[in-house]
């Protein structure tokens, strides 16, 4: 006689639906176009992965932060890498704990403003992923005034960005405070600093105020026409904003030492990053 058909498969046996990504508007492939679009875009409902595997290998990035990205507060910038690094769908490695989350880790913050060619972002991921096809991948989902410079893998025992770090150099535009006061007013108060045994300066915290000696923290200063050079040391005490001492060295409202033009051109460590930290593989500059 006929065959009885085959009783229907209990929900329980289907294989479990994988996690979907919702996205924000972004066409397929590509990342949102600018910075209000990425700070003002929903939550992503991405799920952690159901276990935690362990880190094969880790990759250091150079990256670029231009244009209208400068405005990107440092909290903000963590969550646009989180996201541009889900949405390209790298194999992270996640932290242990009630609430995993991605092994990221980031140079200091930038103070808002300013821009940079040499801001250092480390991913730990469970598989191992040539350097510059993470660079690809991670760079495609990055909103506009952020670039990818340099990839490459380093040892998975390597230091995190911020360690051993002396200080920072940066170059700020003058312009706007020559026409104001002239260069011979500039550099008199340049000289009285260098001169100066101390320079006391009111620092804001999360803690309140308090008066700290910027003499202390900066260990260059000098101008090249337009241009003013800063070097900031890292001190056991702490270390100096540059947009702080500007507006205390040329009497600025804090506003207008914000205006002007910042660009942190290097970043100087106490012992050579590649020494503590080995290059598996060679440096892939894009």
């Amino acid at each position: 006689g006929a065959r009885a058909a085959a009783p229907p498969r209990p929900d329980s046996a289907r294989p479990p639906a994988a996690p979907v990504e919702r996205e924000t508007g972004a066409a397929p492939g590509r990342g949102l176009g600018n910075a209000e679009e990425w700070i003002n875009a929903g939550t992503e409902a991405l799920a952690p992965p159901l276990a935690i595997l362990p880190a094969a290998m880790r990759v250091r990035l150079t990256y670029a932060k231009r244009g209208r990205a400068r405005f990107i507060s440092h909290l903000e910038m963590i969550e646009v890498i989180d996201r541009a690094c889900r949405r390209a769908h790298l194999p992270l490695a996640f932290s242990q704990g009630h609430r995993p989350a991605p092994k990221l880790r980031f140079s200091p913050g930038l103070p808002v403003g300013a821009e940079s060619d040499c801001e250092l972002l480390d991913i730990d991921l469970t598989a191992v992923v040539p350097a510059i096809e993470v660079a690809a991948r991670f760079g495609a989902f990055l909103p506009e005034g952020l670039s990818v410079l340099d990839a490459r893998a380093i040892d998975l025992r390597a230091p995190s960005p911020e360690h051993g770090l002396a200080g920072f150099g940066y170059r700020v535009d003058l312009r706007d405070v020559l026409a104001a006061r002239g260069a011979d007013w500039i550099d008199a108060r340049l000289a009285a600093f260098e001169a100066a045994a101390s320079f006391p300066l009111l620092k804001r915290t999360g803690h309140g105020e308090k008066t700290i000696d910027a003499r202390a923290r900066v260990r260059r200063l000098a101008r090249q026409g337009t241009t003013l050079e800063i070097e900031v040391a890292f001190t056991a005490a702490g270390s100096l904003k540059p947009t702080e001492l500007l507006g205390a060295l040329f009497e600025l409202t804090a506003d207008a030492a914000r205006a002007l033009p910042l660009y942190k051109t290097q970043a100087f460590y106490q012992a050579s990053p590649a020494a503590a930290a080995p290059v598996a593989v060679a440096a892939a500059p894009l």
